[in-house]
């Protein structure tokens, strides 16, 4: 299993958003801080696997006018698209935005969503799914 990193120099791994944004290459985070934390990826979701949940909620959520006003513009493919950024270091796309809090209520919070593997990374929802490294 593959293990992805996080290095802060807050107390909690969990950004202002409320998740972790973790990275597969170590070596892309370990400046970011002087504390480490590790998550082994148990529990997680592909984000390939919620390709029809994603877009599916976010065409009712536009429907509806439920959707954050800023993206409302977006089609769902891109929405979905935007969950799986190229390089979650440098561009955490939809992550570092108000779409991480939709995606937690739509999606993460009614389906038990607590960690989503990327292609390059992983979203933790849940705090102690991650281990601080000690030495």
């Amino acid at each position: 299993m593959t293990t992805f990193y996080r290095f802060t120099n807050h107390e909690s791994p969990m950004s202002d958003w409320g998740h972790a944004m973790m990275a597969m290459d170590r070596d892309s985070v370990y400046h970011y801080g002087d504390r480490e934390f590790t998550y082994g990826g148990e529990g997680a979701v592909e984000i390939e696997d919620l390709k029809d949940i994603i877009t599916e909620a976010w065409d009712e959520s536009v429907e509806f006018h439920a959707a954050p006003i800023d993206y409302q513009h977006l089609d769902a493919k891109e929405v979905y698209e935007s969950f799986n950024p190229s390089d979650i270091v440098d561009s955490a796309e939809a992550w570092d935005t108000e779409l991480a809090g939709w995606f937690y209520e739509k999606i993460a919070e009614k389906n038990g969503i607590t960690a989503v593997i990327t292609d390059d990374g992983a979203i933790v929802l849940d705090e102690y799914l991650m281990t601080e490294v000690t030495e």
